[in-house]
């Protein structure tokens, strides 16, 4: 039983950072709108920005792994980027998550999430090599 514990606290702690959970889009979402909300005073809050901030960059790399890798193996991807694409602003970032309604975002991660909101910035038109 103790072995048994043991191994799978060594699994959690021994995990690349890649295949931790990600945080749930309305939890993220509400905490964000927190962050916001205290304005210039945020900057108090900076473990929690940066907290916000690596959910972000975890979400967003696994998004454009997923895309690529079906674009490798010759499928769709559920969003198309122009080739040069500028960053999202954390102003654009919150407000896309925002618009997915509060019950769907209870329901998901925050990579579907941005997967979702990238879906609706960059659509797939039809007949282009990755249209849906």
């Amino acid at each position: 039983m103790q072995r048994t514990i043991l191994a799978v606290a060594l699994a959690g702690v021994c995990a690349p950072a890649s295949a931790a959970m990600v945080i749930n889009a309305e939890e993220f979402y509400q905490r964000a709108i927190k962050v916001k909300k205290r304005g210039p005073l945020a900057l108090l809050s900076m473990k929690e920005v940066k907290l916000l901030v690596n959910e972000v960059k975890i979400a967003g790399a696994k998004v454009k792994e997923t895309r690529l890798a079906a674009e490798r193996a010759g499928k769709k991807g559920r969003y198309c980027p122009p080739p040069e694409t500028k960053r999202m602003g954390h102003e654009e970032y919150v407000a896309g998550i925002g618009a997915i309604p509060q019950a769907e975002r209870k329901k998901i991660d925050l990579i579907e999430a941005t997967t979702r909101m990238l879906a609706v910035k960059f659509p797939c038109r039809r007949g282009s090599e990755n249209a849906e």
